[in-house]
């Protein structure tokens, strides 16, 4: 069974597809006919699948491109994408056997059918220009880089700054409890220290003037 995964390696062998789309899980009957091919000799020269349309949605816009509309289904289709992209499709009016489908496939390779259309040979290109996001990434990442260490830098400052800020007022706050406690017991000392010469100088006087 063909499924996205899958398909890319089916394509790396180079060779035509026969594929049966159907619309749904593949019948007894046809399953036993797919199997025989794929298990002949003729799986050497062409490879055999088949793709459910429920399982991969993916195949109704491989119709449309086949064929411009989806076709009835289940459809037997061969198209070999990398010889002329011609797609011929399984004639409907005739059962889906091994012996029909060699006797058809011979006349595919005499040129006694007709395609049902032909692919562009032109390389599939998304519909839009691709962008190179690890080059717009580089190129934005230098900025990005000075921004952030520059604001890394002025966040250390701001904290030094209030780290020396909390020190000073630390520093500031026992300094003047310090000075006011000083000042309190310095207070009468310093008064005592005035007192004693003044009372000296007027022993001194009183003595004079009994003299």
């Amino acid at each position: 069974e063909i499924t996205v995964q899958n398909l890319p390696h089916y394509l790396q062998l180079r060779k035509p597809f026969l594929i049966f789309f159907s619309d749904g899980d593949i019948g007894q009957i046809e399953s036993k006919e797919m199997l025989k091919l794929a298990r002949g000799r003729s799986q050497q020269a062409f490879v055999s699948c088949w793709l459910n349309l429920k399982n991969t949605p993916v195949g109704r816009g491989v119709l449309k491109v086949y064929f411009a509309t989806i076709p009835s289904l289940p459809a037997l289709v061969w198209v070999d994408l990398h010889a002329g992209g011609q797609v011929f499709k399984f004639p409907s009016e005739q059962s889906i056997t091994e012996m029909n489908i060699l006797s058809w496939l011979e006349k595919l390779r005499a040129g006694l059918e007709i395609p049902s259309s032909t692919l562009s040979e032109e390389d599939w290109k998304p519909p839009l220009p691709a962008y190179n996001f690890l080059q717009m990434m580089e190129a934005a990442g230098p900025e990005f880089t000075l921004h952030t260490s520059s604001h890394q830098e002025d966040r250390r400052e701001q904290q030094q700054l209030e780290g020396s800020e909390e020190k000073a007022t630390v520093r500031e706050e026992p300094t003047e409890e310090a000075r006011v406690k000083a000042e309190k017991a310095q207070g009468p000392g310093r008064d005592l220290r005035g007192t004693a010469p003044r009372l000296a100088g007027r022993e001194k006087q009183a003595r004079r003037h009994s003299e």
